[in-house]
């Protein structure tokens, strides 16, 4: 008797952890996947690569392989929730997706994990003082940070010409008055 109910314990605490963990990952809800998989959209994409590499990539440059490599096989929401999910493994056979490393993923990772998104803003990021912005200065090579913002849907920018990385809520004004149900292809 002690056995079998130590077992269903076991099973019962291995169920929850991966509840849990399944919930906090996959964010990524319908409007937003709606918004970034817009050839308009001037930001960057968190995309999986094979053996749980991660690449950001501006959104230009998959449209572009979309339109040379994958339109006859997906819409284009469909490919970039795929390449989101890391569903497409042959993206490597056409695009040189450098993959982004940080020797701090991990670390990052189970701070939020274990403290919150609002533990990973306060300590990573600052606040602009001229908007609701958040910035990330790429110097600190925080790729963690970029793709935990990113599964919580924060619209990602990157400012070439002050060097740094951009989080918005909110989309772009100037990508939202493009409408996206006017291209079957989205």
């Amino acid at each position: 008797m002690k056995i079998s109910n130590f077992i269903n314990k076991v099973i019962t605490l291995i169920l929850v952890f991966c509840f849990v963990n399944c919930a906090r990952e996959n964010k990524i809800s319908d409007v937003y996947l709606s918004n970034i998989a817009n050839p308009e959209y001037s930001g960057v994409i968190v995309v999986q690569l094979p053996k749980q590499k991660t690449a950001v990539v501006p959104n230009r440059k998959l449209y572009s392989l979309y339109r040379e490599y994958y339109v006859n096989r997906y819409s284009y929401k469909e490919f970039i929730k795929s390449l989101i999910y890391g569903e497409i493994s042959d993206i490597v056979n056409y695009a040189k997706l450098s993959e982004s490393t940080d020797e701090n993923f991990d670390k990052i990772h189970n701070e939020y994990r274990r403290y919150g998104l609002l533990y990973i803003v306060n300590k990573y990021l600052e606040k602009d003082i001229n908007s609701d912005n958040l910035i990330l200065q790429p110097s600190l090579g925080f790729i963690a940070v970029i793709k935990i913002m990113f599964e919580n849907n924060y619209y990602i920018y990157f400012d070439d010409y002050r060097g740094e990385y951009i989080f918005r809520k909110e989309m772009d004004k100037e990508t939202q008055l493009i409408d996206v149900f006017d291209n079957p292809d989205l």
